[in-house]
């Protein structure tokens, strides 16, 4: 019987005019169940790997090419309900159903088809499972390794830190006996850059109680801070060395004694000398 395709859509779940498929030939009954339960065991296949596929997608955001995922659950759907159809033409013979649910497959397969054409080449170029793993393998141990040196250079620090400060105590500990002090300041301020025993020297004399020392002004009056620094400037521009001795308070019983040498320069900084201090008695003028 002749039909227009207009009437196609309409006619969809139509079966008159067809027989069911136990009728067209002789079907053993054992080769009609064979087809029967094959097809329905392959839709309840077809459909339970797209749905895995589905949950795996929906949990994991970040799949790459996650287009062709969907493509191949609409591909391997459509390939189920085929099957599914099929069994049910033994009974139903919805010919026009099948052709439709046919046709729409070969349509996926062919777009999952110029799909993969497109993304095999991209994809090739993705690191492997394996690769990945040696790659991540790798840079653990080597984040291990880098661990380890810094836990064994932290150690080192540690000691030498504690070294250090032995070493330090001794210095303080030789400079107090020996009654001196060291220290660098600069040449045009006066400001200590570093001191080692000059609180301590200080306030065993009473000269000085407060606070840290951060310049030569805080141990010299005006006019002997005054020609502390002219004698650092002339240091510089002469011989490199200090040698002066500066009364201190108005008793002028004490004085400092001071031995120093010009820091050899250092480019982008201004001059420095470094030297060390003694506490001498002298006879008032």
């Amino acid at each position: 019987m002749s039909e227009r395709v207009t009437s196609f859509i309409p006619r969809l779940f139509d079966t008159s005019g067809f027989p069911a498929r136990w009728r067209c030939g002789t079907w053993p009954e054992y080769l009609g169940w064979l087809h029967i339960v094959s097809d329905v065991v392959i839709f309840a296949s077809y459909f339970a790997i797209p749905t895995l596929l589905l949950f795996f997608v929906l949990r994991r955001r970040n799949v790459p090419f996650n287009g062709v995922f969907w493509l191949f659950m609409a591909f391997i759907l459509s390939c189920g309900i085929t099957h599914l159809i099929d069994a049910t033409i033994f009974y139903w013979p919805a010919y026009r159903l099948s052709g439709l649910m046919k046709a729409v497959t070969a349509v996926v397969s062919g777009i999952t088809v110029l799909a993969l054409v497109r993304v095999i080449p991209r994809a090739l170029k993705l690191p492997d499972v394996v690769t990945a793993n040696a790659r991540l393998r790798s840079e653990i141990a080597e984040r291990e390794e880098a661990e380890r040196n810094l836990a064994k250079a932290r150690a080192d620090l540690e000691h030498r830190s504690s070294v250090l400060v032995v070493r330090n105590r001794r210095f303080s500990s030789a400079l107090d006996a020996a009654d001196v002090f060291a220290c660098q300041w600069s040449v045009e301020t006066g400001a200590m850059e570093w001191e080692v025993g000059v609180v301590s020297w200080l306030r065993r004399r009473g000269i000085h109680a407060a606070g840290p020392v951060a310049s030569w002004s805080d141990i010299l009056d005006g006019p002997q801070f005054t020609r502390f620094l002219d004698a650092c400037r002339a240091a510089v521009a002469g011989d490199g060395t200090v040698d002066i001795t500066m009364p201190l308070g108005d008793d002028g019983r004490l004085a400092v004694r001071l031995g120093a040498r010009v820091d050899p320069p250092v480019t982008g900084q201004a001059p420095t000398i470094t030297g060390m201090a003694r506490l001498v008695a002298q006879a008032p003028a």
